[in-house]
């Protein structure tokens, strides 16, 4: 991401979200924090992802919080599920067919499901304690593959959106 594209746009989430006081230096030295850890977005998802925290929440985000809303955003143009949605589907799937294979909206919910442990564990898991250990590992190890996923894969560019001459946010493939 360029530099300049990143400072503009955390500045106007200085502006417009809450946050501590802060004097320049403060504000100087976070920028130059966020900007290394969060430098390889790229610009056009950047843009995204600011417009989606401005719209979405009302204090200023860590660089974990940025770094969900942009992976967030790579899942909805892939039509791969959130991973609280996709951990509903996993447990309605387990309930319904029990250890038979499913036919999940997306390949890495099983993935997921066999990293936390496989069918047999997450099916029989009691409420409560235990089933939540399940869903809090099952929900890193999913969004794990989808960060994973995407900076290996895919990088997000504008395409031409058809008429009206608007451009639209799509992942492609890297070039080799």
């Amino acid at each position: 991401m360029k530099e300049e594209v990143f400072c503009k746009n955390l500045n106007i989430m200085f502006a417009v979200l809450k946050h501590k006081n802060a004097n320049m230096e403060e504000v100087e030295a976070k920028t130059r924090i966020y900007y290394e850890c969060l430098k390889d977005i790229p610009d056009d998802l950047w843009d995204e992802t600011v417009k989606t925290i401005l719209f979405t929440q009302d204090f200023f985000p860590t660089i974990n919080e940025i770094r969900r809303v942009s992976c967030g955003l790579i899942m909805k143009l892939e039509g791969r599920p959130l991973a609280e949605s996709a951990w509903t589907e996993a447990l309605t799937g387990i309930q319904r067919a029990g250890m038979e294979n499913n036919n999940f909206s997306h390949p890495d919910i099983e993935d997921a499901i066999s990293a936390v442990g496989g069918r047999d564990k997450v099916g029989y898991a009691s409420l409560g304690y235990e089933l939540d250990i399940y869903r809090r590992r099952f929900v890193e190890y999913y969004n794990q593959l989808a960060q994973d996923r995407q900076k290996s894969e895919f990088v997000p560019a504008m395409i031409d959106g058809g008429s009206g001459g608007k451009k639209k946010l799509r992942l492609v493939g890297r070039q080799a």
